[in-house]
């Protein structure tokens, strides 16, 4: 089982981001068993792809199937970055400009969306032909490796983690990474599958948000506010995506399908989002 920072390998049979020894199967999805904390809800996979195995598994084929900037057409990147814009929109809310780093920046779609929108915007990836696609066709800075190879100077104002931090061996250790990083007043915004929510409820194992054995980690309102604490953040917002089961299942009613928007976003969906300050 994975653990999180300062965690010895003795207390495995505790929550590693809580410590409560109140572990319990939540869900297996294809060979992999996916475990949770009953206090803090914190899901985990029970035994994890080591090293070697994730080098393997993040190629250039993970991009392709997951369509994650990867395409060949100029006008197909274009589009995505417009795709990126929002959130990097939202960002702007919290902190007008600066400097900004996204970890786990992919093809770099959202750099250049946020470069557009004024900031100084670079990258950090885990993947050579991910950092290489977002030099190339956006010009972009990107440190391959992770956020911890940074080093601990504060020299940003903002960093972004869009569905990265589920990926990540420890993720205290890489939102208290983030938090040396930032300068004082320096905003941090996470996005991940919620997998407390009504869709993962129905989908069950055909939920996209499990993502195994790709997502190490499975996080819910909960325990993402206790991880945002004790890697020293004060929460400001948090909100979940409409629910894509509710919206779906009422298309098929007569009127209340033209409901389905404003209906569907009082159940939780997929994501959760939150941003946070450095406290």
């Amino acid at each position: 089982m994975p653990v999180l920072e300062g965690e010895p390998t003795e207390l495995m049979v505790r929550c590693p981001l809580c410590g409560a020894a109140d572990l319990a199967p939540l869900i297996r999805v294809k060979e992999w068993e996916i475990v949770e904390c009953r206090r803090c809800l914190l899901g985990m996979l029970a035994s994890p792809p080591d090293e070697a195995e994730l080098s393997r598994l993040y190629s250039e084929q993970y991009f392709a199937d997951h369509a994650i900037g990867y395409t060949q057409v100029e006008e197909a990147r274009h589009r995505g970055v417009r795709g990126q814009h929002k959130r990097a929109e939202m960002v702007k809310r919290w902190k007008r400009g600066g400097r900004l780093l996204d970890v786990g920046c992919a093809s770099g779609y959202f750099l250049a969306a946020a470069r557009a929108c004024g900031f100084e915007a670079e990258g950090v990836e885990l993947s050579t032909w991910a950092a290489e696609e977002a030099r190339k066709h956006f010009g972009v800075r990107v440190t391959i490796g992770e956020i911890d190879i940074l080093g601990r100077e504060p020299r940003f104002d903002a960093i972004t983690m869009w569905h990265s931090l589920e990926h990540t061996r420890d993720p205290l250790a890489t939102v208290r990474a983030a938090r040396a990083l930032l300068r004082p007043g320096g905003v941090l915004a996470i996005e991940l599958p919620n997998h407390r929510s009504l869709d993962a409820e129905k989908y069950g194992e055909a939920w996209t948000g499990w993502s195994v054995p790709y997502h190490l980690w499975h996080f819910s309102p909960q325990s993402l506010s206790v991880l945002l604490d004790r890697g020293g953040f004060e929460l400001k917002a948090m909100k979940t995506s409409p629910s894509q089961y509710v919206r779906e299942r009422l298309k098929r009613v007569p009127v209340l399908g033209l409901l389905r928007k404003p209906i569907a976003a009082c159940f939780t969906g997929r994501d959760v989002t939150a941003v946070a300050v450095r406290g």
